[in-house]
């Protein structure tokens, strides 16, 4: 129209008069590299894309986002809702999981070498000695994981002390020089954190740790955090120095002496008569038990198989024999603790209609029929039980117008409820 024309730019380019200028305007679309976009609303990319380039929100701050970025950076995930998960590597540590995560669960079909912390009769020193199996476990105050990454081995006529390995099991008696006749034994896994760590080395693949006093011995599990990225996890104790010194596998370049300041947590196995409250050695402050042990007559460990819960004794004892009348009745299971007990029990008919009944000692529990009989006299029946027992190894039996024995199968540690 003949009159000035006023134009916001915003970048030009080019020198001269008329098309040999570049000229971009606000909210214009971007110009040969000139200038992105801009404006008040999200924007939508360029026309054609820029390698290394991102578009930016047109603010002082020069955000990629406009609510939750740093400046001059992408903006940042907020993850604190998020509970990480134990995944068994160093990314996700097993310390990361909050108070409450749950232990890992029974997996071993009809075998223990693959369930979660089984008990196992060593195979060369079965009435002696006791397999630990791997696992994880929520200790019993709900302050951290304790955990076993291989398995222990532990003999039951020697005091504690730490580690224990095929072919050098360990002591595991907290109470004493060790097991003796019809002794019941609760296992424990144990834990000592907060060890503290000023170096750390690798060797051909052996890690080693200057750890003043750890304690801990050749098949304990060590729990490493925050000593290096490429070290940090979960390990079995390969290597014990000295008092200050450990080591365990790890593969990777050798490291030379680098010193540091962090802790490992430890973790071993011991024994107590005691339950649920063991007097632990010095220094280790969390504990679960794992289950128990019982001794025979001559102080040997019973053999016994597990799965999961159950615990069954390879040879099946006979606990009462000929027995008539009430009263409390001793069992071969666990003392200490409510068991569910698991057996047989047969009775010899004088006259009828006969019975025996099995009750729960102290839980006010009606008693029930384990066997009932209204037939001919002069027979012998019998049948299966299971029945709750008191801390005392018992449970409570009436027989009437017969006498009965009674065979322990195995009992139901409901312990194991747990993991």
């Amino acid at each position: 129209g003949g009159g000035p024309l006023v134009l916001d730019v915003v970048a030009t380019g080019g020198s001269g008069t008329g098309d040999d200028w570049t000229i971009v305007l606000t909210n214009s679309p971007a110009a040969a590299g000139y200038s992105p976009p801009v404006g008040t609303g999200n924007t939508t990319g360029a026309g054609s894309s820029t390698a290394g380039h991102i578009a930016v929100f047109a603010d002082a701050s020069g955000k990629v986002l406009q609510d939750g970025g740093a400046i001059g950076t992408l903006a940042q995930r907020n993850i604190g809702a998020t509970r990480p998960g134990d995944l068994g590597t160093s990314s996700v540590r097993a310390s990361d999981l909050e108070p409450g995560a749950a232990p890992l669960a029974f997996n071993a079909g009809f075998g223990q070498a693959t369930d979660n912390l089984a008990l196992i009769n060593d195979g060369t020193n079965p009435t002696r000695d006791l397999v630990i199996s791997p696992g994880r476990v929520r200790s019993d105050t709900d302050s951290t994981n304790l955990q076993l990454a291989a398995s222990m081995l532990k003999r039951f006529d020697q005091v504690w002390a730490a580690g224990g390995v095929a072919g050098a099991p360990a002591g595991v008696s907290l109470d004493g020089g060790g097991k003796g006749a019809s002794q019941t034994w609760h296992v424990y896994l144990i834990g000592r954190r907060g060890i503290a760590v000023s170096q750390w080395s690798r060797t051909s693949g052996v890690v080693t740790l200057a750890a003043a006093a750890h304690g801990l011995g050749v098949g304990s599990t060590v729990r490493v955090l925050g000593v290096d990225p490429a070290i940090d996890g979960i390990y079995p104790v390969s290597v014990v120095g000295d008092a200050g010194h450990l080591g365990f596998a790890v593969a990777g370049p050798d490291v030379s002496a680098t010193p540091v300041s962090a802790s490992i947590d430890g973790f071993d196995v011991a024994a107590s008569q005691s339950y649920p409250s063991p007097t632990l050695p010095s220094g280790w402050a969390d504990k679960q038990c794992l289950g128990s042990v019982v001794t025979d007559g001559s102080g040997n460990i019973r053999a016994f198989g597990q799965v999961g819960d159950i615990f069954w004794w390879n040879a099946p004892p006979e606990d009462q024999v000929s027995q008539g009348g009430t009263g409390l009745r001793s069992i071969t299971v666990p003392k200490g603790l409510l068991v569910e007990a698991i057996g047989n029990v047969f009775a010899s008919i004088s006259s009828v209609p006969a019975y025996v009944d099995i009750t729960a000692p102290g839980l006010g529990q009606p008693a029930v029929h384990a066997l009932y009989y209204n037939g001919l006299a002069s027979v012998a029946i019998g049948g299966p039980f299971r029945c709750l027992t008191n801390a005392s190894a018992q449970i409570g039996m009436t027989a009437s117008n017969c006498v009965f024995s009674l065979s322990t199968l195995g009992y139901r540690d409901l312990r194991r409820r747990l993991f």
